[in-house]
């Protein structure tokens, strides 16, 4: 591994190449958002899955595994538990906030003295809760 400048090496990598998937564009976003700009129970979810994964860039696993202490609605943050128990921290927009924020279930679930467990999970309790007839 000889380098053209005195005092250094070249070191080739070694190992495989990674590709990068491409991202959702903001077009499609907007009509992914587009589709559930209702007021049902599960038009909020939906909404709220759709704007905390594009703020956050979780994967849905990490979404469903996302549990009421990692959420910070006051400072804007959430506590992603990612694959091989890898923690991360990511912002929360103002518009996913206000999209957690304007779901009744979750309002219910903070609010409620018998479900406001520190380790309720918040999507899958809310999804429960959307799907239920009424």
């Amino acid at each position: 591994m000889a380098s053209s400048r005195p005092g250094t090496i070249r070191i080739d990598r070694i190992g495989a190449r990674y590709s990068v998937r491409r991202s959702s564009s903001v077009a499609e976003v907007a009509a992914m958002i587009a589709t559930c700009s209702g007021s049902a129970p599960h038009d909020l979810r939906d909404r709220a899955l759709i704007e905390v994964m594009y703020s956050t860039g979780a994967r849905a696993s990490e979404l469903m595994g996302l549990e009421l202490r990692d959420v910070d609605l006051e400072r804007g943050a959430v506590l992603i538990r990612g694959k091989g128990g890898k923690c991360r921290f990511a912002v929360l927009g103002p518009s996913a906030a206000d999209a957690l924020w304007s779901m009744p279930a979750l309002i219910n679930l903070l609010l409620s003295p018998l479900l406001s467990m520190t380790y309720a999970p918040v999507f899958a309790y809310i999804i429960w809760w959307s799907s239920k007839p009424r």
